[in-house]
């Protein structure tokens, strides 16, 4: 729980916030309201998640939409976003993502920058339920505790193939940096027992090198209504610090938008895959979710909100991994204040997770550690898990989303009470 001082600074905060976003709306509604040229909205930056806690700290969305009859709202040109948080759980990050479809003719250009500290992360060992969990230890400075920074800059390209098909290319560089938090921790045990090799253990440097294809019918790319996003890329990944962690992965995505007979009740679902086709990975390596769009500084995988809502992140690490998101979005009413327009949605949501192919499963069951519990195997080894939750959305001129979800995974072991998020945009 939180201290009652600290709750007094969120009330603080949060009334600062919404007098702050009306304020500002009311100042620029008549450039709002025409929607044309550029869009800057600075606010306080609020989220909330299960896993990281309470996020404090701001961001600025800019766009421009284009003059006359090269406007494209609420689709856009350019889209420059930068943000930076600090979390009571402990961790802290400035983000930088710039987008536009216009810069270069013909071409879509994207780019993002992000330096994370996660000072009070967490390592639950891999291969999800195969490894135990214990609750208990699960606390501030916890048997669980692991310091992970993450520098990552990435650059991509896209041009028209044909229609709505484009091909895709980019690169990705990734330093990772790893630290025990406490003695006698769950990473200090995969150390002493080979799971984490020697040249894992403080992190590296990886050079990813990506391409293949595009596929979107989308009419609206923040909130869409109807259509199809598809993507299909292999990364080639080279091991900059101890040149042998080479590897090469596949990555695909398909989402599809269906209007159910109105615009106000949209199935809206998700099919991801993520999977290890040759070489081998780093352990630092597995929670990093590959991403065509780094519009957020958090994509870790298997679990949390962007994968599996309701169960810790990074619980599931493992070489290759499936995971579908279906949901129904409703949209309950709509209103206008200070010349915005606003849309209040709903969205019960399901969602999937599987472990395609394990990471050093044998060598995790073979694991001996001392006497008592084995704290790196549990003799499971369920690998396909289910979730589902609710949640409640605010829609800004069809262009900005504020996010609240609250979820829970049917396995116990996979998360700790309830899951919740508050945050900005949807998962997909």
């Amino acid at each position: 729980m939180l201290s009652r001082d600290i709750r007094n600074s969120v009330r603080r905060f949060l009334a600062a916030f919404w007098g702050f976003a009306f304020l500002f709306s009311a100042l620029r509604s008549e450039a709002a309201g025409k929607k044309e040229g550029w869009s800057v909205v600075p606010l306080p930056n609020i989220s909330y998640s299960t896993d990281t806690g309470l996020n404090l700290g701001a961001f600025a969305n800019i766009y421009f939409y284009g003059r006359g009859e090269e406007n494209l709202y609420p689709n856009f040109q350019h889209q420059i976003n930068v943000s930076f948080i600090w979390s009571t759980k402990g961790s802290w990050y400035v983000h930088g993502f710039f987008d536009s479809k216009s810069l270069a003719p013909g071409l879509r250009l994207t780019g993002a920058v992000t330096y994370k500290d996660n000072y009070a992360g967490r390592f639950y060992g891999y291969n999800g339920v195969a490894s135990p969990y214990v609750p208990e230890l699960d606390q501030d400075k916890s048997f669980y505790g692991l310091r992970r920074k993450l520098f990552r800059a990435m650059g991509s390209v896209q041009g028209t193939v044909t229609g709505s098909l484009r091909w895709m290319g980019g690169l990705v560089f990734r330093r990772l940096s790893l630290a025990e938090t406490v003695e006698n921790s769950l990473y200090g045990e995969y150390v002493n027992c080979g799971l984490i090799r020697s040249d894992e253990v403080s992190g590296g440097s990886l050079l990813e090198t990506r391409g293949g294809f595009v596929y979107d019918t989308r009419d609206i790319e923040a909130i869409p209504n109807r259509g199809i996003n598809a993507e299909a890329y292999l990364t080639a990944v080279a091991d900059l610090s101890h040149r042998r962690y080479h590897s090469l992965s596949a990555v695909l995505h398909f989402r599809h938008f269906v209007p159910l007979g109105t615009d106000k009740v949209i199935f809206a679902y998700h099919v991801g895959y993520q999977g290890l086709l040759a070489g081998r990975l780093p352990f630092y390596s597995l929670q990093e979710l590959s991403a065509l769009y780094y519009f957020d500084a958090d994509y870790e995988g298997l679990g949390s909100r962007y994968t599996m809502r309701g169960t810790m992140y990074c619980r599931m690490l493992a070489n290759s991994y499936l995971w579908s998101n279906a949901e129904f979005r409703i949209r309950l009413f709509q209103f206008d204040l200070f010349r915005q327009h606003f849309d209040v949605v709903t969205n019960p949501f399901f969602d999937t997770g599987l472990i395609v192919k394990p990471f050093r499963l044998q060598e995790q069951m073979n694991a001996v550690i001392g006497e008592g519990e084995n704290p790196v195997w549990s003799g499971n080894r369920g690998r396909f898990h289910c979730s589902a939750g609710l949640g409640l959305k605010l829609h800004m001129n069809s262009s900005f989303v504020f996010s609240f979800e609250v979820a829970r995974a049917f396995n116990p072991s996979l998360v700790s009470g309830v899951g919740m998020s508050l945050s900005t945009a949807y998962i997909f």
